[in-house]
């Protein structure tokens, strides 16, 4: 049996630099960028892109809501197309903030109710990736010690600091 070969987009982000230490193929494009994308593709030739490549910070995305859908959905719409093109099955990374947060212990098959930028144009992605036939994989977030904004939290919380956070999120 021939082994698959696994590539990511997003690379240098949290979990694509995870996924690349333990041996996936980093794309290193702007999922912008078709030229590039079709570039990494056929220079990888991968079976499968793991499609993590976003703008994940909820902040950022309230902040340039038409960057977050630039790179969330038109960047999500170039690597499907373009790994439809090359025969290479993807596999969207998404979130569980696609939800309104209110419920809880969502299931697959829960009415999305975003209520901020970041889960409207994450649940963009999804609607493109299931254009293409893309497997959608939706996390919680991923809060590490290495993270810019778990150490900014941390640090806050050392110094009795009063953390903020997005009025969007419930939790």
């Amino acid at each position: 049996m021939k082994m698959k070969k696994i590539a990511v987009t997003g690379a240098k982000g949290c979990i694509g630099q995870r996924l690349v230490s333990l041996g996936t193929t980093p794309l290193s494009c702007d999922v912008t960028s078709r030229e590039q994308v079709v570039e990494s593709l056929d220079f990888a030739k991968p079976n499968v892109v793991i499609h993590c490549a976003a703008i994940s910070s909820a902040d950022e995305c309230e902040k340039d809501y038409e960057k977050a859908i630039s790179v969330n959905v038109y960047g999500t719409n170039i690597v499907c197309e373009e790994a439809e093109r090359a025969g290479v099955k993807v596999v969207l990374l998404s979130t569980d903030q696609i939800f309104d947060g209110k419920e809880g212990e969502y299931r697959e098959d829960d009415i999305p109710d975003p209520v901020h930028a970041y889960g409207h144009s994450k649940l963009g992605a999804e609607a493109v990736a299931q254009l293409y036939d893309a497997k959608i994989l939706r996390i919680s977030r991923c809060f590490d010690s290495q993270s810019r904004d778990i150490s900014e939290y941390l640090l806050r919380l050392e110094n009795n600091i009063e953390i903020e956070v997005p009025y969007c999120i419930y939790r």
